[in-house]
Order: C-alpha cells, then structure tokens, then sequence
C-alpha cells in the first residue's frame, strides 16, 4: 500500500517516490545555458555593396539591405547568394512565415522569401521611423512623423492607422498579443491592436528608447539616465533607477530585466521592485540594446558581441567583428549542432556565419605514446635444466 502511495505521488507530482516518503523536496535542475560563444567562422562573403541597415534571417536564408537602392538573400548554411532585387531601405527587414517585408522609402513590400518575388506592394504616407513588428496576424509599421499603421499580411489591406500626436521625436516599438508599445520622444503610448485605440499615453522625460515586455511591466529607459518600469495595463510607474549615462536599451524575462547603459554596464535588475541582481563591467560602449537568448544575455557593442550568463552575470565569450557591425548580429534561439546559428553583417559590406564552438564537438587530438603501456615482464627460468 505504501509503494502505491508512493507511485501516485510520483505520477502526480513528478517527485521521486523516495524523496516523497521522506518528505525531501526533488531537487531543482538548473536551466541550460545556450553556448553561443565563442564560435568559430564558417563562412564570410562580400556584399555586392555596403549595407544600409541590419539584417533579419529565417532558418534558410539571411536577408540584407544594401546601399544603392538594392536587396539581397543569402544562404543562411553557405553564404551564397539566393536572390537580388532593386529595393531601397534603412530599416532591418521583417520575415514571418515564407514571407520578407521590407519598408521603403514610400513603399511596403511584401517578398516571397525562397525567389524574392512580389507578393504585394503598398503606399507609405512617409518614411517608417522604426523596425517593423508582427504579432497576432498583423503588420505594424510605424510612419513618420507619429503614426502606427496596421496592415494584413496576406495582401497589405491596411487595417487601421492612428495618428498619437502631441510631442514627437525618435521612435521605438514594442509588442505583445494585445497592444504596440510606442516610445515617441519622451512618451510611451499603449496602442491596441483590435483598432488602434490609444488606451494610456505616459510622459516620462529625455528622449525614450527600445521598450521592453515582461509580465504585467513595459521598460523603457531614457536619455536622462533614467530606467523605468510602468503598469503594462495603466501606464502608471512602478518603480525607477537612475543610471550613471543614458540607456540604450533593456531586455526582459519572468523574473529579471537587462539594462545596457552609457556608464559602460550591463546591470540584471529584479523585474517586481528594481532591486539589483548583478552588474558587469564592459570594455566598450553598448550600441544596441541586449538581448537574452536560452539562459544567456548578448549585447552588441561597435564592433564586437560578448555574452553572459543571465542568471549569474558571470562573462561566457565574445565575438569581435572585422568592422563596425550594421545593427546587432542575429542570433537563432535554438541553436543546432554543427550549424550556422550567428549572423554578423558589417557597414562595409561583409556579411558572416559563425557556429557555437562547443556545438561543433570536436575531438581532442590524440597525444603521442612516450613509452608503451602496462609493466616490463621479467624473464623467467626455464623450468628445464
């Protein structure tokens, strides 16, 4: 009776039987930590010319923004062109199942991903003022000089626009199943993605940069060296820290927030109260904001990318480019062995796939034999006389 007891425990707890009878608690296994970096170099091409923004990739192919009014695919494995065509941007594309969206000057493009044909075209007002975003079957763009617009994928068919007016500036977006995000000068705006209904706009100060989603909180730092966390249903604050320079972005989870700051720290905060987990030091200036990837925080600096673990802080690799990098490199959440799983594309026009190191498995050379092994027999007598 007891080992049943026993087993109905451990079927219905996933504790072990024996640990259940005796009242210990099993033991909490430790999350794995992605092993990014270091990694080493599969390839690396020259563009046909510089880029002109940073890149965006899916599982087949890595897609570019060049100068001179041109875009190009390139195999995400071997870094061979797929397809090219004659389309100017200054914002990183956008890829959502088979399809690459691309906002123009005074055009949204919808690209089948695999031959980069035409799917459909639409007019811009004006210019985007910020990357794109999809969720929940929708095309949120974001149009100079203040509006969110919301497109069908399917066909372009637009959805809804809304003008947020008062106080503008420089734009940052993000989204969750519900509702756009919009950093706008030092404004925050909630924006519902059933129609465009502005449900609170919050003034806070300086100028406002790259949201960040978590739970029931919206980050959002600023240029007076100011982090914020506000009420993702009110916009009302919760909680602030002063920094040592103005941050340049966060990055969020259950429990904590990363926040990259000019004072050149990358701090861990605790997502409820603020209260500080761990901070490290960096030896150059952030550029753009971190990112967590599988137990593991990125950030980009100018020309290089260094990693940490994001429950301990403790550094984990790097990763220096041959040049200023255009944007952060792309990261695949789900790294796999011996594949290209980074993406580095720099200003001047290269573009390069990495694969984690430690995902490579590599054998440890076999060191050579000083002396054989086992002991030296000795002869012995000849039982014969």
């Amino acid at each position: 009776m007891v080992r049943l007891y026993a087993l109905l425990l451990f079927l219905v707890l996933g504790a072990c039987p024996r640990d259940a009878l005796s009242g210990q608690r099993a033991t909490k296994v430790a999350p794995l930590i992605a092993p990014i970096l270091p990694a080493e170099q599969a390839w690396m091409v020259t563009l046909p010319l510089s880029t002109s923004a940073g890149p965006a990739m899916d599982e087949a192919r890595v897609y570019i923004p060049l100068e001179g009014e041109h875009f190009i695919a390139i195999e995400r494995d071997t870094g061979d062109t797929s397809w090219m065509v004659d389309i100017e941007s200054t914002w990183p594309p956008l890829v959502n199942d088979g399809v690459v969206y691309i906002a123009a000057s005074d055009e949204l493009h919808a690209l089948d991903a695999g031959n980069g044909n035409h799917r459909w075209r639409v007019p811009l007002a004006r210019n985007a003022m910020a990357p794109m975003a999809f969720v929940q079957g929708i095309l949120i763009v974001l149009v100079s000089p203040d509006q969110v617009v919301a497109f069908r994928p399917s066909d372009g068919q637009l959805l809804w626009a809304r003008a947020l007016g008062g106080a503008v500036g420089p734009a940052s977006m993000a989204v969750d199943s519900t509702g756009a995000y919009v950093a706008l000068g030092a404004r925050l705006v909630r924006v519902m993605l059933a129609d465009g209904r502005i449900m609170w706009d919050q003034t806070l100060g300086g100028q406002l940069k790259n949201p960040a989603l978590a739970r029931d909180r919206v980050f959002v730092g600023s240029t007076t060296n100011d982090f914020y966390a506000l009420s993702r249903n009110k916009g009302s604050l919760v909680w602030q820290w002063p920094f040592g320079g103005d941050v340049v972005g966060s990055a969020a989870t259950d429990s904590l927030v990363y926040v990259a700051s000019l004072d050149n720290l990358l701090r861990a905060l605790k997502r409820s109260n603020g209260n500080q987990v761990w901070k490290q030091p960096l030896k150059t200036r952030p550029a753009e904001a971190p990112r967590v990837v599988d137990g593991v925080v990125a950030l980009a600096g100018p020309t290089s990318m260094v990693t940490f673990n994001a429950a301990k802080g403790m550094s984990l690799g790097t990763y220096e480019a041959p040049d200023i990098l255009q944007g952060a490199p792309l990261i695949d959440p789900s790294p796999k062995p011996f594949s290209v799983s980074i993406i580095a594309v720099t200003r001047d026009g290269r573009a390069i796939g990495l694969r984690p190191a430690e995902m490579m498995f590599h054998e440890r050379a076999l060191d050579p034999l000083t002396a054989l092994p086992g002991r030296v027999l000795q002869k012995e007598p000849s039982p014969i006389p």
